[in-house]
């Protein structure tokens, strides 16, 4: 039977613990994982031959701006790790979140907003570590953004970006010139604002 695609959760798990919960390069928490023995080379899930990267890294070294040697030295050398962020830079610095959105308090390790049945927000606290998921729906319902627990499934490249440092995440709308959504933990209660709109 064909190797299915599928990462597996624990060699998931294993690649973001192993860089410190971020890219390899840069550590931005919005990660997808990579292949450094490409899947059409070798159908495979081995963490030896695998790393995470921002979607950003991620084009360059599809699309040959990363050489493997560069992939691997990065892989054995992530940012976040060099750093001291083995959690990431999406932590926590208090036990029980409070988060201040717009004129609501929300406390708690979970919050989830669903619009038409569809979640477009949601943020999850596990062990000192922030896991984010949005979505961006266009006018004819179509799905322009995934982000499942730090982990970046969906999007016009081109369209958001992702900027993220200690304790702190911004998605911008390259299309409509604004920050959608912007989570600030260096305070506390922790700020959310979310504009997630076509």
């Amino acid at each position: 039977m064909p190797l299915s695609r599928d990462i597996p959760a624990k060699v998931k798990e294993a690649l973001r613990r192993e860089a410190g919960y971020g890219c390899c390069i840069c550590g931005n928490p919005v990660i997808q994982y990579h292949h450094i023995v490409d899947w059409s080379v070798r159908k495979h899930h081995e963490p030896i031959h695998m790393m995470v990267l921002c979607v950003e890294h991620h084009y360059m070294v599809t699309h040959g701006a990363i050489d493997q040697d560069d992939q691997y030295s990065h892989k054995a050398n992530p940012v976040n790790i060099k750093n001291g962020y083995t959690k990431g830079l999406l932590v926590a610095p208090k036990n029980q979140p409070v988060i201040d959105a717009g004129q609501t308090q929300i406390i708690g390790d979970e919050l989830s907003l669903s619009i038409d049945g569809k979640t477009v927000l949601g943020l999850r606290y596990n062990n000192g570590q922030v896991f984010i998921t949005a979505a961006n729906y266009d006018v004819k319902g179509r799905k322009t953004l995934s982000i499942a627990d730090n982990e970046w499934l969906l999007s016009s490249l081109g369209r958001w970006d992702v900027k993220a440092s200690y304790q702190r995440l911004e998605v911008h709308d390259r299309v409509r010139k604004e920050i959608v959504l912007i989570l600030d933990m260096k305070v506390y209660p922790f700020k959310l604002r979310c504009s997630l709109k076509n």
